[in-house]
């Protein structure tokens, strides 16, 4: 199961990909064919009684595991088999959704599951819950708060799945009602926070946490949003949701992919709905969750030098219990993937559907190369070989992700039932999902970060004094950044445009290079110093010189400059280069001005620190302001940046220098209002200022 590296003709991963697809649309497999394309086939009638067996054995030790490590008095599901784990609702909902499966494979009574899915319900039911929604640990006996964690939107969510199939399997029974009766009452616009999408979690003592929820499992939660009966989301926080495209597998095809690059990322969603053969107007979700795995595998391929799990052929990287304890495991593409050779079976058997003879030979070798993966409960978490690990413990998600999923290649059960709860068709609808299947997504209408903008700079024929006053910028045409802007948002919410916004003005001399602007805020937070001023409020410049992406890698030819308007000794703004300076530049002049809700600023470089910044010769260019209020939240404006097509590089706009002074002058109409609003900056300033070094 190799995926070759090379590009060209000869290609046979390209040849794999071909013979992929055929099968794919032609729902004829081959009996043999190199790598993943193996046999594979949907349901249990083609297969022979080997791989049924196989099956059988896979679910059933899953099962045993999820029906027995529980709370005997309340029946909530401990998240984990180690030692005084504290229960979960994802663990619980995979109980949930499991009963249905153990009824009707016969391995337990169907008077059984209904008392166990009344007891865990009820339990749930008066479990501590805010706006509707669970704290992600919980304790076992009662229910409440544990490990101070958080209240955690996407481990509600798969609660709520699970309470959806199990109220359909037991139509007309108080089980239904209990089970809806917890799905209306989470609030899912609370969970918005006043912006467009969900966010992950939220404490009591620092509130929202983590951010936007990005493409990824956050899929779940956003149907659920979209569906739910009694506090729904707009279909517009669908829309919102980022989801960033590149081109995989020797650039043979496009998908959208997660931050870390975590594989159950893409699959968890598809555990509960069944999205084969439709997709929304981004994404068939099916399909590329079918790329995933073939990237998962080709990622392991290609470290195989590396790590003598990868070079055994084993694949599946992916969060899970390993050698150093839980870590968010992940393959490329991704924002940051952190991989050690660590592979995870749960998400190898949760990728049966697509890929059922491929997936059993990788477990069938997984077992034969170290006996000791397999426990009384089934495969282990996770295993390294590097690092001589076999983990003996399993976590309740990822064990309910394997058993579920497995169900659903042998009968579609857990689909069937959730598919036909009336919020799931809700969701669909609201998301504007239609019948057919898409070979590579589109790209949005409104792509964050504004990509491929470009500018041209006048050169200035006067005399320049850093000192904080703009009025003689104000002739001068403003590039803007505001959140009411889209395309300007990076990451974050801004709830408006005195939250965080700026007008910024150009220009340039043979000698330096001159940025001023003014920038509205309505909260200043400048608690870092030096390197790491970036992380509060900070006007940041980039150049990409040889303009091959954006790395913090340090080449010379990767230039970031950026001042923050306070937070330095007695109250001064700061300034600080990072890339191969990594220090307090040399030479640049700069000047603030701090008001009440904004500040306005001068900056000064010198040209002999941007090397290859010459007159009408394009470079790569951008700059953005990070905003940090006092609650801890965070966001960023971007002029033009691109850090979706390559993964770890950011593609930045394009600056050029006009060659002579070609100054554009606005007399009467100033771009975006720049001259009114630096006219009343200038009116309004309180302070004088002197350059600093």
């Amino acid at each position: 199961m190799r995926v070759a590296r090379r590009r060209g003709r000869n290609n046979p991963h390209l040849l794999q990909v071909c013979v992929l697809s055929l099968v794919l649309s032609s729902g004829v497999w081959p009996v043999a064919a190199a790598g993943i394309a193996r046999s594979a086939h949907r349901g249990d009638g083609s297969k022979p009684a080997s791989a049924v067996n196989e099956l059988d054995r896979l679910q059933h030790a899953a099962f045993i595991d999820l029906w027995e490590q529980r709370d005997h008095r309340s029946g909530l599901v401990y998240n984990t088999t180690e030692a005084n784990a504290p229960a979960s609702p994802a663990a619980c909902g995979v109980v949930l959704s499991a009963i249905p499966l153990g009824i009707e494979r016969g391995w337990i009574h169907r008077a059984e599951g209904y008392e166990r899915a009344k007891q865990l319900l009820r339990s749930l039911e008066h479990a501590e819950q805010v706006h509707g929604f669970f704290y992600h640990f919980i304790d076992p006996r009662h229910g409440t708060r544990t490990w101070q964690s958080e209240v955690s939107c996407i481990d509600s969510s798969i609660l709520f799945a699970g309470a959806m199939v199990v109220a359909e399997y037991f139509r007309g029974t108080e089980i239904e009602r209990v089970a809806n009766q917890l799905i209306d009452r989470a609030e899912w616009p609370w969970f918005l926070d006043g912006g467009e999408t969900l966010k992950w979690s939220w404490k009591p003592e620092t509130g929202f946490e983590g951010g936007s929820m990005e493409f990824s499992e956050a899929i779940l939660a956003y149907l659920l949003a979209l569906g739910s009966p009694t506090h729904p989301i707009p279909s517009a926080s669908w829309q919102a949701m980022r989801r960033p495209i590149t081109r995989v597998l020797d650039d043979s095809t496009s998908m959208v992919y997660t931050h870390d690059g975590s594989l159950f990322a893409y699959l968890l969603p598809l555990v509960w709905f069944d999205l084969r053969d439709q997709h929304d107007a981004f994404l068939d979700y099916w399909t590329n969750a079918r790329t995933a795995i073939l990237s998962n595998e080709a990622f392991s391929f290609e470290h195989r030098a590396q790590f003598a799990t990868y070079r055994e052929g084993l694949w599946g990287v992916s969060a899970a219990l390993g050698p150093d304890g839980y870590q968010a495991y992940g393959a490329a593409p991704a924002v940051q993937a952190v991989h050690d050779g660590t592979v995870a079976p749960y998400v190898v058997m949760t990728a049966l559907p697509w890929f059922p003879d491929v997936v059993l030979d990788t477990l069938r070798r997984m077992e034969r190369i170290n006996p000791k993966i397999w426990t009384r409960y089934g495969f282990g978490d996770a295993l390294n070989l590097d690092r001589r690990f076999a983990s003996a413990r399993t976590i309740a998600l990822d064990q309910g992700m394997a058993l579920l999923m497995i169900e659903n290649l042998r009968t579609g059960l857990i689909w069937h039932l959730m598919m036909h709860h009336p919020v799931a068709k809700r969701a669909l609808e609201a998301a504007g999902f239609v019948p057919g299947a898409l070979s590579e997504p589109n790209v949005p209408a409104v792509i964050p970060g504004n990509p491929g903008a470009s500018m041209a700079v006048p050169m200035i024929d006067h005399a320049v004094t850093i000192d904080g006053d703009l009025s003689e910028w104000i002739r001068h045409e403003a590039v803007e950044l505001s959140p009411t802007n889209r395309r300007n948002v990076e990451s974050g919410v801004f709830k408006s445009a005195r939250d965080a916004s700026a007008l910024l003005y150009f220009g340039w001399t043979p000698a330096m290079f001159y940025v001023a602007g003014i920038v509205t805020d309505d909260e200043l937070v400048t608690r870092q110093r030096g390197e790491r001023i970036y992380q509060d409020d900070c006007v940041e410049l980039y150049w990409d010189m040889d303009q091959d992406g954006f790395r913090f890698d340090g080449n010379p030819r990767d230039m970031q400059f950026g001042l923050a308007p306070s937070g330095g000794p007695n109250g001064a703004w700061q300034v600080w280069a990072w890339g191969a300076l990594k220090q307090v530049p040399q030479g640049v002049q700069s000047a603030v001005i701090r008001q009440p809700g904004r500040f306005l600023f001068e900056m000064g470089i010198p040209m002999a620190l941007l090397p290859g910044l010459e007159a009408d010769h394009p470079v790569r260019f951008s700059v953005s302001y990070h905003d940090r209020d006092t609650d801890g939240k965070a966001g960023k404006l971007h002029w033009s940046i691109d850090t979706a097509s390559h993964p770890g590089t950011m593609l930045l706009g394009y600056m050029t220098l006009r060659g002579r002074s070609t100054e554009r002058v606005i007399a009467e109409q100033p771009a975006h209002g720049a001259t009114g609003a630096a006219t009343r900056a200038v009116q309004e300033q309180e302070t004088s200022t002197t350059i600093a070094p």
